[in-house]
């Protein structure tokens, strides 16, 4: 998001000027991922130089009003990379020269659309930056950002800070952060570095800083953000703020002290300029800060005022919801303000149009305030200023998209404004404050003042008159005493003359440089003119101001030349760069001499003469001692060749002395042994030496040495494995291998020392085997005695098939087998022991037999069959008679290959002739394969089959009684008699009537029947006449009787 504000100055147009020194950003601005803006007041042909600021030249262009000049730079941003932090940069930045005033808005165009032509490591966008032209130059400066803390860790690029750079525009320009001085910069150099918030950064020439973030990511986003820092001597104590359309995160202000005990009371206002809240401060010390929300929270286009009883610098985060950058806000005054200001539309990474809004601040209720060349108020949508509370200044809002999103914006107006441009939207926003500083007065005029035998022994500064009162500066401080329009300087250093100016403010000029003559001498010595190689030495390096006056921004380049490495600098002030070489002193007052040591370690080639010297860009009346040189002549290192000994294992000692650990070493060679790398502690026992690390000094006869370690290896042995006695079955054929002992590495002996060594592979047999074991450095220890008893396996069983039935139930343990202590098993080896409580099923069962040494057989197979049982028969209660003479064999029942029985379990089995009687009979059935079944009761029921029937003699019929009759004569009256036919039968007891005809009887009882007995009752034919039948008168004659049958009697 860029903010730009341009302030107006009290000229009408103080946001132009002739030349433009700007600062580098953390990313660099020649690549097309940037764009200036360079805008006139004037209505003639501006002719324009942008060039890098070595001087390199970048292009050339032009501009009038109503015209800017906008150009992108060239090359893709992966060709130009992110600039590194704490080093001293050349042609990093930008100076911008017109042959009349300009103004300058850089931006940082990426939009997030780089694709193969960088990444976001190289430039993070958007962002953008307005120049303050002469009031950005300075010499004290308070750095700060709108947020402190974190600035986010963007997509794993790592922890991100702020980010501040300083630019010098002269030579020799010493820069002290937080009072030390860390380098110094020739005109056109840069420096970035990290600090805290409020930190004070001071240059002894005048300089240009800037307040940036390489990705800042308030919320999710992340985002380039730069702007300039101004001075202290621009600063006011009264600034407004408008809130952007951006999270609480990234609407946030940061006000920072530059005095001790500072007040600073911050007013805030609805979006229609009613007061909402005051919030006051005290600031204890200055560089203190106090940050506050922009606005009201979460609230578009609330508002707050700033102010202070002493100067303060204001930095102000707005934004696009998330998308943010950094507006460094100018303070409002009666010398502030503009009544002309000027830019481009904004524009993306693909030259498409941005959108945006602006605001117009004035201390004006009424005057007109024209938007090229239209009264802005008039335009539809754009609603009538509304005043701060009741501050007396008004602002005015508006969207591009309202005034016609012009190519070109121009703002004028007979009132002093205050215009800030917001880019938000498309994704993207950029934030560079167009700011506007009080105006300031002409640079003081200097002449130089001869004396003491040089030309410029002092100088005389002088300013316009009639602008009284006046205030003079040292360096940033104000000089009491000094308030005429003229002053004389005795000291070098930076000046500056605040003037009061018709719009009634007191502001400062630029500062100037004013350069006594001095003379600075520099001597060097070394420690030790002929060192050992490899040894350290001392260079001591002098710089001494022999003059009278002080000199600023001194430093004396001592690169190391290659004779020699780096170890470590030690400067009484300021610091020493081993990498430019450059010690960095800062000031140096006359009769002072300041020191700097640097520990080399002497290389075995290269060059051997250092040089310190002053640059040639230094100001100084005496050139004769402006360097000095020191040469060493080396000796050379002994060769010393460390073979470390031979490990040997304890309790043995290692004589570190030996000839041979140091063969291959130099000659003439004196030998001393230490326990450290320094040789400071000597070693007492060399020639019995524990284990341990060891130095071993070679020191020739010029006393060049060079120290090496032994390494002394005593490797511990291990003690005697532990074993028992071991007993195995001749059948196993176990071999030495594997007998067992703890240990590792273990050798196997057939003695307990000297003798043979097993291979391991040869068999075992009864008697003493010995173990040692070795340890992984090749120390073995004492043997064990292991007492090893092989006993004579068994046989195996002899077993055949054997087959069950399952109602047996059979387990392993009915196997039958020859041989003692049998074990069971599923299979031939290895398998599964059984326990023998196992019911048998079908299969092949493995048998051994174990000895009373607990040798174990192989294992003989057996097959097992187990049968099925069939079911018991089925059989119901059967009854029979006596006269039937059944036997077992006609009893009924369901099956096959009956069997019975006399009981339910044993008893007795029946041939099956034996005769049935009255009882329980038990049967079962058999098998195919043999099994038989459970057996089945069977109840028997044998009834006696009663007499067979005794008859009397019958009494047959006569002619008068028409049926006979007979008696039985054993008649039982529980038997039940069956007469057949019982036709006209009838039965009395024992006597039964019968008509004629043959009957049989049988008794019948429990359905038991007897014998029958057969009896006739004859028929008997009585004479009648008949006339139904003729009368036989003929012999011959036959003559048909009815009704006469078989056995009738005819009488």
């Amino acid at each position: 998001m860029v903010l730009f504000s341009l302030f107006i100055s009290y000229s009408a147009s103080a946001q132009f000027y002739t030349k433009h020194y700007i600062a580098p950003a953390p990313w660099q601005y020649f690549s097309k991922a940037n764009e200036i803006v360079i805008a006139t007041n004037s209505t003639a042909t501006v002719n324009i130089t942008v060039a890098k600021s070595d001087g390199t030249l970048v292009t050339t262009l032009t501009a009038t009003k109503g015209t800017p000049a906008v150009y992108r730079f060239a090359g893709k941003p992966s060709a130009a990379p992110a600039f590194a932090l704490n080093t001293v940069l050349t042609a990093a930045g930008l100076i911008v020269t017109g042959d009349a005033p300009i103004s300058i808005n850089l931006r940082n165009v990426a939009s997030d659309a780089l694709g193969g032509d960088g990444t976001d490591q190289d430039i993070k966008g958007n962002a953008a930056l307005t120049s303050f032209g002469d009031a950005g130059i300075g010499i004290r400066f308070r750095v700060g950002y709108y947020r402190d803390g974190s600035l986010g860790n963007f997509n794993g690029y790592g922890d991100q800070r702020p980010i501040y750079s300083i630019m010098a525009i002269a030579n020799g320009t010493s820069i002290t952060i937080d009072g030390v001085v860390k380098t110094t910069l020739d005109a056109g150099q840069s420096y970035l570095f990290k600090a805290p918030i409020g930190t004070l950064v001071q240059s002894s020439n005048p300089t240009v800083m800037n307040t940036s973030a390489a990705i800042d990511t308030p919320g999710g986003c992340g985002d380039g953000a730069y702007n300039q820092v101004p001075p202290e001597s621009v600063l006011g104590s009264e600034y407004f703020i408008e809130r952007g359309k951006g999270n609480d995160t990234a609407e946030q202000t940061t006000v920072v002290a530059t005095k001790d005990n500072t007040t600073v009371t911050v007013d805030s206002y609805s979006a229609t300029g009613v007061l909402t809240k005051t919030t006051t401060t005290v600031l204890a010390t200055a560089g203190k800060f106090f940050t506050f929300l922009n606005g009201n929270s979460n609230t578009n286009f609330s508002a707050s005022r700033v102010s202070a009883d002493k100067n303060v610098a204001v930095y102000s985060g707005t934004a696009q919801s998330c998308e943010v950058d950094i507006s460094t806000i100018a303070p409002v005054s009666e010398c502030g303000g503009s009544n002309f200001i000027e830019t481009a539309k904004f524009r993306n990474y693909g030259t498409g149009s941005l959108p945006y809004f602006g605001y117009i601040l004035l201390k004006d209720a009424t005057s007109v305030v024209n938007v090229n060349g239209v009264n802005i108020e008039t335009i539809s949508g754009i609603s009538p200023r509304h005043q701060l509370g009741s501050t007396g200044w008004y602002i005015i809002n508006f969207e591009d998209t309202q005034i016609g999103s012009p190519n070109v914006l121009s703002i004028s107006s007979l009132a002093k404004l205050t215009v800030s441009i917001v880019q938000q939207g498309g994704g993207f926003s950029m934030a560079g404050f167009f700011s506007n500083f009080a105006a300031q007065p002409e640079d003081p005029t200097m002449t130089y003042v001869s004396g003491g035998g040089c030309t410029n022994n002092t100088a005389t500064l002088t300013t316009p008159p009639d602008f009284a009162p006046y205030q003079w500066y040292f360096n940033g401080t104000a000089i009491t005493g000094a308030n005429s329009n003229s002053y004389v300087a005795t000291k070098t250093g930076s000046y500056s003359v605040a003037s009061t100016l018709a719009c009634g403010v007191q502001t400062q000029s630029k500062p100037v440089s004013v350069t006594l003559c001095t003379d600075l001498g520099v001597t060097k010595t070394v420690d030790n003119a002929t060192p050992c190689v490899g040894s350290n030495v001392e260079f001591t390096v002098k710089l001494s101001n022999l003059g009278v006056n002080n000199a600023t921004g001194v430093s004396v380049n001592d690169l190391l030349p290659s004779g020699y490495n780096f170890v470590s600098a030690t400067p009484s002030v300021g610091s020493y760069n081993a990498g430019t070489g450059v010690w960095s002193i800062g000031d140096v007052n006359g009769g002072i001499t300041e020191t700097l040591k640097i520990i080399a370690k002497v290389n075995a080639t290269g060059n051997y003469n250092n040089t310190a010297a002053l640059p040639s860009t230094t100001t100084d009346s005496n050139l004769a001692n402006n360097s000095a040189s020191v040469s060493t002549t080396p000796n050379p290192l002994p060769t010393l060749v460390i073979t470390n000994p031979a490990s040997v294992c304890s309790p043995s000692k290692v004589d570190i002395t030996a000839p041979a650990i140091t063969a291959g070493s130099s000659s003439n060679l004196t030998f001393t042994y230490w326990t450290n790398s320094t040789a400071t502690t000597s070693y007492a026992t060399p020639t019995a030496a524990t284990a341990g690390t060891y130095y071993i000094k070679a020191t020739t006869t010029l006393g060049c040495s060079d120290i090496k370690p032994v390494v002394v290896t005593v490797n511990t042995t291990p003690v005697a494995p532990t074993a028992s006695a071991q007993t195995f079955c001749s059948a196993e054929a176990k071999t030495v291998n594997d007998l067992a002992a703890t240990g590792s590495n273990k050798k196997w002996y057939n003695a307990s020392t000297g003798g043979t060594l097993y291979t391991g592979t040869e068999l075992l047999a009864t008697g003493t085997y010995y173990v040692s074991q070795t340890s992984a450095s090749g120390c073995e220890s004492a043997r064990t005695s292991v007492g090893v008893t092989v006993n004579t396996t068994p046989v195996a069983p002899t077993a055949s098939s054997q087959t069950f039935c399952s109602a047996e139930a059979k387990t392993v343990n009915d196997l039958a087998a020859t041989g003692s202590n049998k074990k069971w098993y599923n299979a031939s080896t290895g398998g599964t022991l059984y326990t023998g409580a196992e019911l048998l099923t079908t299969g092949t069962y493995y048998v051994s037999q174990t000895s009373a040494s607990g040798c174990e057989s192989a294992r003989t197979s057996v097959g097992v069959t187990v049968n099925t049982t069939p079911v018991a028969p089925t059989a119901s209660a059967q009854t029979f008679c006596s006269a039937e003479a059944k036997t077992v064999n006609d009893l009924a029942a369901t099956g096959s290959n009956k069997k019975w029985y006399n009981a339910s379990t044993g008893g007795t089995l029946y041939t099956g002739t034996e005769l049935l009687a009255t009882g329980t009979y038990y049967v079962s059935q058999t098998s195919a394969s043999g099994c038989e079944s459970a057996r089945t009761s069977v109840g028997v029921t044998v009834n006696a089959t009663p007499a067979q029937p005794l008859l009397s003699s019958v009494t047959q019929q006569t002619c008068t009684t028409a049926t006979g009759s007979f008696t039985i004569t054993n008649y039982n009256a529980s038997y039940i008699y069956v007469i057949t036919p019982s036709t006209g039968v009838s039965q009395t007891g024992n006597t039964i009537t019968a008509p004629a005809g043959s009957y049989t009887i049988t008794a019948k009882a429990n359905n038991c029947e007897s014998l029958s007995t057969s009896v006739t009752v004859d028929s008997k034919i009585c004479a009648n006449i008949d006339n139904t039948y003729p009368i036989q008168t003929s012999a011959t004659t036959i003559t048909t009787i009815g009704n006469v049958t078989t056995n009738d009697t005819l009488n």
